[in-house]
């Protein structure tokens, strides 16, 4: 693993040892929560939708990481 990447099941909130349901019913919450689209239509500043767009790539990249570690 990249040690400038933080963990992909703390970006989650999930553990290593959960199942992979778990795992992605944390993922949709968290894309619901930051999608920019979302926050937009919240009537959120352009700044806090820069940080939620970055936060989302985040968010993506340590979905599709636990999907490749587990053949998923």
């Amino acid at each position: 693993m990249d040690s400038n990447q933080p963990d992909p099941y703390d970006v989650l909130g999930c553990a290593e040892s959960d199942d992979f349901t778990v795992i992605k019913q944390a993922y949709r919450k968290l894309v619901k929560q930051y999608h920019p689209d979302y926050m937009h239509g919240q009537g959120m500043a352009d700044a806090d939708i820069q940080q939620a767009t970055q936060k989302m790539q985040e968010i993506n990249a340590a979905y599709e990481t636990i999907k490749r570690r587990r053949g998923v």
